[in-house]
């Protein structure tokens, strides 16, 4: 019997990878274990593969406590095949929908994390900014694959490029 998630490193690439099947639900993720990360500009590189329904790739970001995302989440995220970027702190929060995208060569994404907003850039290019319902502490950094509601007849993931991350200010 095969795993249905894995987590793996094929340089230069950390990689969560969901395995085709289903209606079961199935993640990979890989994050930090600290609530280590404050307000800043942090930048790092990543792709997801086969974008579609039934389908869940966060390529990056922080949250408050993994599994939880409207406790507090800021990230960019393919969900059922829409390219969205998310900000909740306290249950309260929104998703702004991206048209235009594809994450599946390799971008630089980019958060601008402060008291009274956040923005997120891919390839330098701002494209949203939230200024309600901003986390107010430190958070998890994370990325993730998954697969829920119904059946995949591909395998997917979410592929990060090694020492990539970096906080810029």
């Amino acid at each position: 019997m095969q795993p249905h998630a894995l987590v793996y490193f094929e340089d230069p690439y950390f990689t969560c990878r969901v395995r085709a099947g289903g209606p079961d639900e199935q993640w990979c993720s890989v994050l930090t274990l600290e609530n280590t990360f404050p307000f800043g500009t942090y930048k790092w590189r990543a792709k997801a593969s086969n974008p579609g329904p039934h389908r869940h790739h966060w390529l990056g970001g922080f949250e408050r406590h993994h599994g939880f995302p409207t406790e507090g989440i800021i990230g960019f995220c393919i969900f059922q095949g829409r390219y969205e970027v998310w900000t909740y702190w306290d249950g309260i929060g929104e998703a702004t929908a991206l048209v235009n995208q594809d994450w599946t060569a390799e971008k630089a994404f980019k958060v601008v994390w402060a008291p009274s907003r956040v923005e997120y850039h891919v390839d330098d290019m701002l494209l949203a900014t939230h200024l309600n319902n901003i986390p107010k502490g430190p958070m998890n950094f994370f990325f993730e694959a998954g697969r829920r509601d119904g059946i995949t007849n591909i395998d997917h993931a979410v592929l990060f490029r090694k020492d990539s991350f970096t906080k810029v200010e």
